[in-house]
């Protein structure tokens, strides 16, 4: 999920109208190979689109251009991009952070971004 994160995050640090892809080490220490592979899976989440192309090296992973950010992923990135709330989030769910699907894990971040909001918990 840290990943996940981490390229949307990217995405939307862009420049307006900037969908070049991901370079080869985009993200230190994760090889492209693994960035595609979560792009492919944010893709099938609906938080970002993107051209899939497939490599003629013969990977079943294609790379993907024109990657940006859905509706849903500038839903989803509004609620993980304040520190305080994404590491609050992960301390609730523990050893189950890694598993959560995408919906639970943006549930998560809702309830617990409402939790640190004075009076707002009661509604």
């Amino acid at each position: 999920m840290e990943l996940v994160r981490s390229i949307l995050q990217r995405l939307e640090d862009r420049a307006p109208g900037d969908y070049q892809n991901f370079r080869a080490g985009a993200f230190e220490g994760v090889s492209n190979s693994v960035v595609m592979e979560h792009v492919a899976l944010m893709v099938d989440g609906g938080l970002v689109t993107g051209t899939p192309v497939q490599t003629s090296g013969g990977s079943k992973i294609p790379n993907f251009y024109d990657i940006r950010l859905t509706w849903q992923g500038h839903d989803f990135l509004a609620a993980a991009m304040n520190d305080t709330v994404w590491n609050g989030a992960k301390k609730l769910a523990g050893e189950h952070f890694k598993s959560l699907s995408i919906n639970t894990l943006s549930a998560l971040l809702q309830f617990y971004m409402r939790s640190q909001i004075p009076g707002f918990a009661a509604f």
